[in-house]
């Protein structure tokens, strides 16, 4: 009876998101059965049916059985909501302690299961300012709770979000300007553009700016404390091509590995040959202009 009810629920809907007609739908148990009926508004025309009802609802009586997997499926579904929230990965990855001045990153990265972690510190006071780079679909939001935990350190922040279009509030874009000095940019997904190719030289150039100007050109450059927030859609919104390669080989290259459907992990190992940021290219190009420390969270 349970696997019954989860189907019935489950067809239906898939029935009207499939067929465009409205339809009623009244499931509902009676001395140990369920009788279902249907009506439909006039959209599919069937025969000896009522046109007249242009409303839809299901009324379905659940055992107490049924009742309690409900319950469990709604719990885990928010559960699983909850833990890819993009400022509860921040926020269970990173702290700023105010009595050491120290700012901790969890780093599962050395570890061999999920268990297994260890705590990477950065003391704060070794720092003039913050650069958060964050890019991907939930690099907003990313940002924004990095600034928010970093905020009492009171060193001065400043960044850059790639992500894709609408994917940032005006609410947020306006705290991360005023607020923190992050400014905002929108990138195509998945298929890179050229904005995602200019937003990503920029991103490059500002840090490599960052860190030249706070060592004075001497390579001394541990006054920046550089934050990387990566998230899913990162390759796309972070496309920086490897010359003579330009944006028209990276939007073909993608476009081919997305049709082919080639799992990710093999998709970003063939990124990461074409392109300057991918596969730690990004840290390797920042440490040749002298970069002295980084952090980095992945939602």
């Amino acid at each position: 009876q349970s696997r019954t009810g989860v189907g019935v629920g489950a067809g239906a809907g898939a029935g009207v998101g499939a067929f465009g007609s409205r339809r009623s739908y009244s499931l509902k148990r009676s001395s140990g059965s369920r009788r279902f009926s249907s009506k439909s508004n006039g959209n599919d025309n069937d025969n000896g049916v009522d046109n007249d009802n242009d409303s839809r609802k299901m009324d379905m009586a659940q055992t107490p059985l049924e009742e309690g997997m409900t319950k469990d499926a709604l719990a885990i579904t928010n559960a699983a909501i909850q833990a890819v929230n993009p400022t509860t990965a921040i926020q269970s990855h990173l702290s700023y302690s105010p009595e050491s001045n120290t700012l901790q990153l969890l780093d599962r990265s050395r570890s061999e299961t999920e268990t297994e972690t260890s705590t990477i510190s950065h003391n704060m006071n070794n720092f003039k300012k913050i650069y958060i780079a964050s890019f991907g679909k939930a690099a907003t939001a990313m940002a924004l709770a990095t600034a928010q935990i970093v905020a009492p350190s009171n060193l001065p922040t400043q960044g850059m979000v790639i992500t894709k279009d609408d994917h940032a509030t005006p609410e947020q874009m306006v705290e991360l300007s005023q607020s923190h000095n992050i400014d905002v940019h929108f990138a195509s997904h998945p298929i890179p553009d050229q904005r995602s190719v200019d937003h990503s030289r920029q991103l490059i150039d500002d840090l490599r700016n960052v860190n030249m100007e706070d060592g004075n050109g001497n390579g001394n450059c541990n006054s920046t404390l550089i934050i990387n927030c990566i998230s899913g859609g990162g390759s796309a919104a972070f496309c920086s091509p490897i010359p003579p390669l330009g944006l028209e080989h990276m939007s073909q290259l993608n476009s081919q590995l997305l049709a082919c459907g080639m799992p990710i992990t093999e998709m970003n190992i063939i990124r990461k040959k074409v392109e300057i940021g991918k596969g730690g290219g990004l840290v390797y190009d920042l440490a040749g202009a002298g970069a002295g420390a980084g952090a980095n969270a992945g939602a």
